[in-house]
């Protein structure tokens, strides 16, 4: 295991082993870490890699967990052939949504759900222990806080501007000047930006989309939110004028234009606040007393990008893909899969 430091972080690592040894103790399970190269991470590639029984597992090793998008974790382990999740603390609600969409795991306290050929593992309710709520959290990366999403966000859609000067790059991102300063140091840190001979590349665009799509549902979206409608019917969309109200459509609407896989059920449409009224009394929409993105439902986010038109109505398929994984609906995160294979891996480079 002598690779595990360069694959992953300290806590990571420990993560890793203290699940590993609650698990043999509790089921009485053989787990062996198959040693890797060191080099490894972002979007398709595994944390670690595993013998459980014999049978070979690819693990994402997660801290922090439950302040992830459950449809995060479900996407990242469903990308392998074998996934496994691996994390700090399952509490028993998560572990139940985890076994329902057939979503192996493991915990440093010993819950589990595991199905090998020859035995099948379920372990809910162990507590997670006192000394493992301390803390204060996960690091915040400057380069994912909410001002800093919009400037990675800007970077990935267009990574040759991470060669413009700051104040072009702060005009662009709609932030201030010293952001995007601590953005650009943060992301330098972290291994994101390479800097040579005064030239700046954005580097494992991957990993930064992985983090991105990651933070967005809990740190920006949340900010942007306008409210969730009911409207008249469910097709109301289809003859809508978005563009006579400088919106944009994305989740579900944006992934089926993209993909032509999915029957939207859920419409989500990003729209200047200045033109909210105006697009409520058009498309005859009413508030939810009690917000659900039940079929049917109308979301409204307000857009927190440069406007343009360079995908005609629809948001960018980034914007689209971190949708489609926030709502952790199955259909919508196979459909996030699909629009991630056809639309933007290759962007990524």
């Amino acid at each position: 295991m002598n690779n595990l430091e360069k694959r992953l972080g300290p806590v990571e690592k420990d993560i890793l082993l203290e699940a590993i040894g609650a698990i043999e103790r509790e089921a009485d399970l053989r787990i062996r870490v198959i040693e890797l190269a060191p080099q490894g991470g972002g979007v398709g590639h595994e944390d670690a890699r595993l013998k459980i029984d014999g049978e070979e597992y690819y693990a994402e090793v997660k801290t922090w967990a439950q302040q992830a998008p459950l449809g995060v974790l479900i996407d990242r382990v469903r990308r392998f052939p074998t996934g496994i999740l691996v994390a700090d603390y399952v509490n028993p609600r998560m572990a139940d949504r985890l076994r329902t969409e057939g979503v192996q795991f493991m915990d440093a306290v010993g819950n589990a759900y595991i199905r090998t050929p020859f035995r099948h593992v379920q372990i809910k309710g162990n507590r997670r222990r006192e000394r493992e709520t301390k803390g204060a959290g996960p690091r915040k990366h400057k380069g994912f806080t909410i001002a800093g999403l919009k400037v990675t966000y800007a970077f990935l859609c267009n990574p040759e501007l991470v060669r413009a000067p700051y104040r072009d790059i702060a005009e662009v991102a709609g932030v201030a000047l010293g952001t995007v300063t601590n953005v650009m140091d943060d992301l330098q840190a972290a291994g994101f930006l390479l800097i040579t001979d005064n030239e700046r590349r954005l580097v494992h665009a991957d990993a930064v989309l992985e983090t991105w799509v990651e933070r967005y549902p809990t740190a920006l979206r949340p900010k942007q939110g306008l409210g969730t409608f009911a409207a008249q019917g469910m097709d109301w969309w289809q003859n809508f004028p978005i563009e006579d109200f400088d919106g944009y459509w994305g989740g579900e609407l944006a992934g089926a234009h993209y993909t032509g896989y999915l029957r939207p059920v859920v419409a989500t449409a990003y729209v200047p606040r200045a033109q909210l009224n105006k697009l409520i009394a058009k498309a005859r929409l009413r508030k939810q007393a009690l917000p659900t993105l039940e079929p049917g439902a109308v979301e409204l986010l307000a857009p927190f990008w440069w406007p343009n038109r360079d995908f005609g109505l629809y948001v960018h398929p980034i914007l689209a893909y971190a949708d489609l994984i926030a709502t952790g609906d199955p259909r919508n995160l196979e459909v996030a899969r699909k629009l991630y294979d056809e639309k933007i891996a290759q962007r990524l480079g």
